[in-house]
């Protein structure tokens, strides 16, 4: 990244402040903010979350004495869950960084985003996939291999067995077929 060039602040006197701004100072705030509210990146609507606001600074001197003001309006202000929070302060040099909901930039309100339901969500494309898994079966080879699989599961134990002893197959790999086996099965 180019380096910017150099600026010398602004110097004033203000009765017995000195008044020092530049284009470069700023402050940030974190506060926590409690209302309903869906956040990008999270699957449910929250009760509470993280804001962070950064806004243009200026000092103050009075009484040999640093005193930082902050603008009324912020720069911008983002909204985080306090997992994006945690994820944000502990991701130091990380390329993709934390999500995060923007609230304002430049004093631009940002819009609210619509609650999606996630459960919805995943239980259509779970079964989207299963139904896509269920294609594998249309042709000859596979409706072989589900007719080996019921064949499998459904033979008789060969000679006696006791129906105590446990089963120390593997489920869907079962050597033995005892009662017991085919009984774990789900």
């Amino acid at each position: 990244m180019a380096r910017m060039p150099e600026e010398a602040p602004t110097i004033e006197r203000n009765g017995e402040d000195i008044v020092t701004r530049h284009p470069a100072f700023g402050q940030i705030a974190v506060s926590r903010v409690s209302g309903r509210r869906t956040l990008y990146g999270s699957d449910f609507v929250h009760n509470g979350f993280v804001r962070v606001s950064i806004y243009g600074s200026e000092q103050h001197r009075t009484n040999s004495h640093d005193w930082p003001h902050h603008s009324n309006r912020p720069l911008i202000e983002v909204d985080m869950s306090e997992a994006q929070w945690g994820a944000f302060v502990s991701s130091f040099s990380s390329s993709e960084g934390a999500r995060c909901t923007l609230v304002s930039v430049v004093g631009e309100r940002k819009p609210e985003i619509p609650y999606e339901d996630r459960d919805a969500i995943h239980k259509i494309e779970s079964d989207e996939a299963a139904a896509n898994r269920w294609d594998k079966f249309s042709d000859t080879a596979g409706i072989v291999w589900l007719a080996d699989a019921i064949n499998r599961l459904t033979q008789q134990p060969d000679g006696p067995e006791d129906p105590q002893e446990p089963c120390d197959c593997n489920i869907g790999d079962c050597k033995r077929y005892t009662r017991r086996c085919l009984e774990d099965r789900p």
